[in-house]
């Protein structure tokens, strides 16, 4: 080829090299071609099998997109209706608190007591349909598992849940710096269920329209506390007990009987009032006790006169809270000291309030809760309370004037009236109350509305949630924390005393102070 080429270069080729080196260069041209044609096609086949591969993955992408958003329409619609309808929720109590199987109708409020209390079931509009139960073998098919405060602990732990869409519920009604909530298990629970505002069900002692309704329950014959003694099995007290009552603290006529309700019952209340204030204390040990002991004492020291019961003062009462002779004694006072043992604990209202005050028609005058939570769970006009005056003796000046005033002080019990605008159930109903009497005024009707409309509470509170719980795929990755912390649930100790201070006027750690 070297030989060629020099030749070419030189001299002139012959014919016959001449046709070599056209077909020579002929072959180039037809590999280039060949080689073009296969560029050529091979660029138009990926293409093609590009772009086949392309629509394709768009048609996937797209198909996978409507599919996810059907199955997201679909679990939307799913989740925002009540998928449950009216089936029956089951709440299981893993612990009987205190062996007391009474302390679930009690919170209840429905105002019924079930024949068989292992079993208890209700149906309403408010609450649900639920059924509570005791037995561990429906641990499968419960729908929430409440737990007692008193029992789980760091050794006695709850036992693996039955299904991701089961609750955990735990429940206390005590205030948050009696009972501490243990860390170790906090892990184990979904809800909290407290007298505490900041509990995800709100559990109370008592509320405004269960006094009512149980008042109204006692107009028609229907004594709601009487009947829950018998189902506890207290005896009510012998005649010689309530005739050494009658005796020791009240004139000679008076009888300690559950007396039938007049058509006027503030009338009747006020006409029966014999002595001025009671009090009844058992716990004595806490901070917040000694705290309310002092303002008693303070309290009497300016000048008020108090019956003093309970372990407390040495001076047992020889009636069962149930016992309607031990509601007919408190109603022979005009006021009830209703002091709780802890301070600004967030809603934490108990009995003291409920039912030895307002059920028994005497005027609670209260220490303890803040100022706010009353006021947001009853109207004004039924209750006393101590931060609204400036001292003691502020105070019992002005309990006095109302011992002299009965006009003034029947005003505190014109509330128990208001039993005439509960439908026959004992609820209230507002287009309904209108019917068979006389229109009240706009004030009232906005007073009646706010304080007596029917808000779910306790196990009627828990029943709706469940009912209103989503599936566990529709649910949120977290739930609501439990805010079961003293520190922000309620003052200490030293707190407390600045409060006592403020109100009695004068340093309630002074040794001189009649500690």
């Amino acid at each position: 080829m070297t030989q060629y080429k020099r030749k070419w270069t030189t001299t002139p080729m012959s014919g016959t090299h001449t046709f070599k080196w056209y077909m020579a260069e002929y072959g180039k041209v037809k590999r280039l071609r060949r080689l073009l044609l296969f560029l050529v096609v091979s660029t138009f086949v990926s293409i093609g099998i590009g772009t086949w591969f392309f629509r394709r993955s768009l048609e996937d992408s797209a198909l996978k997109s409507r599919n996810h958003m059907y199955k997201t329409i679909k679990r939307r619609l799913a989740c925002s209706r009540n998928e449950t309808g009216n089936v029956k929720k089951t709440i299981l109590i893993w612990f009987v608190p205190f062996h007391d199987m009474t302390m679930i109708p009690e919170v209840l409020f429905t105002g019924h007591l079930p024949s068989n209390l292992e079993r208890i079931s209700w149906n309403t509009s408010t609450c649900g349909s639920c059924r509570i139960t005791y037995d561990r073998k429906m641990l499968n098919r419960s729908d929430a598992v409440v737990f007692h405060a008193f029992y789980p602990n760091s050794t006695n732990k709850p036992p693996p849940k039955s299904h991701q869409d089961q609750m955990y519920v735990w429940w206390s009604q005590e205030s948050a710096n009696t009972l501490h909530f243990d860390k170790s298990i906090r892990k184990y629970f979904d809800w909290t269920m407290t007298p505490s505002s900041s509990s995800n069900v709100l559990s109370p002692y008592g509320s405004f329209p269960w006094t009512l309704k149980i008042l109204w329950q006692k107009e028609h014959g229907h004594n709601f506390m009487d009947k829950m003694r018998k189902t506890k099995g207290i005896y009510p007290a012998d005649g010689d007990d309530i005739s050494q009552l009658e005796r020791k603290y009240f004139r000679s006529k008076t009888k300690l009987r559950d007396s039938k309700p007049t058509k006027d019952a503030v009338k009747q209340f006020v006409k029966g009032k014999q002595k001025l204030a009671a009090w009844i204390a058992s716990n004595c040990d806490t901070g917040g006790a000694r705290i309310r002991y002092f303002v008693v004492n303070a309290i009497e020291e300016s000048g008020l006169s108090i019956d003093r019961f309970g372990s407390c003062n040495e001076n047992w009462l020889l009636l069962s809270r149930w016992d309607p002779a031990f509601f007919e004694f408190l109603s022979k006072y005009k006021f009830y000291l209703s002091f709780e043992n802890s301070i600004h604990c967030r809603g934490y209202i108990t009995e003291k309030l409920w039912y030895n005050a307002l059920y028994s028609g005497a005027v609670p005058v209260i220490w303890g809760p803040h100022r706010d939570d009353v006021k947001a769970v009853l109207p004004p006009k039924s209750y006393i309370h101590i931060e609204d005056f400036q001292s003691t003796y502020e105070l019992v000046k002005y309990l006095k004037y109302l011992d002299k005033n009965d006009t003034a002080y029947a005003e505190y019990l014109q509330w128990r009236k208001w039993t005439k605008y509960l439908n026959k159930n004992g609820d209230y109903v507002q287009q309904n109350i209108w019917e068979n009497f006389a229109q009240p005024s706009q004030n009232l009707r906005l007073t009646l509305k706010k304080y007596l409309s029917p808000r779910p509470i306790g196990f009627c509170k828990l029943c709706k949630m469940l009912h209103e719980l989503p599936a566990s795929h529709c649910r949120k990755s977290t739930w609501p924390g439990i805010e079961m912390d003293e520190r922000t649930e309620c003052l200490d100790e030293d707190e407390g005393y600045n409060i006592a201070e403020k109100v009695v006027g004068r340093n309630s750690r002074d040794p001189e102070s009649n500690w």
